[in-house]
């Protein structure tokens, strides 16, 4: 199973993920106008930092990307560095139509019946709250606004 949440965080309370995953993410979250803690959070959240995972849905590596939706392979998406480009891309893209409601598209689906239920509701899944609330602690704890 995923990291608990306790397990997560380091003494310094940092982020647990791969220190050459953190400088992925503030390098790619630039180029696609994103804070960088938010790439972070979405790797805690989805693979516990692992590249390597592929989920029973067949969802890979940093991000769960799942290569039937993309133009990478399996193989590909085990590269971190791609993962997380890729991972920004869609998110750039549901960021610029949905603002922070993305998260849930990224997650649920763009076109999922629980994507447009929580639209129609006007409100945030569970999943996005836990992305923006652990990315804004992250932006804290590196000292950014």
């Amino acid at each position: 199973g995923f990291i608990g949440g306790a397990e997560r965080v380091r003494a310094g309370g940092d982020t647990y993920i791969n220190p050459e995953y953190i400088r992925y993410c503030r390098e790619i979250g630039e180029e696609h106008h994103m804070a960088p803690e938010i790439l972070e959070s979405l790797i805690e959240s989805e693979s516990g930092g692992r590249a390597d995972v592929v989920s029973i849905t067949g969802d890979v590596g940093l991000c769960q990307i799942n290569p039937r939706w993309v133009d990478y392979t399996e193989q590909e998406l085990k590269d971190p560095y791609t993962n997380i480009s890729c991972a920004a891309e869609i998110l750039e893209r549901l960021f610029d139509k949905y603002d922070l409601a993305g998260l849930m598209a990224y997650n649920y689906g763009e076109y999922s019946k629980a994507f447009r239920e929580h639209m129609e509701r006007g409100e945030l899944s569970e999943y996005a709250k836990k992305i923006i609330k652990r990315s804004d602690y992250l932006q804290e704890l590196h000292g950014r606004e």
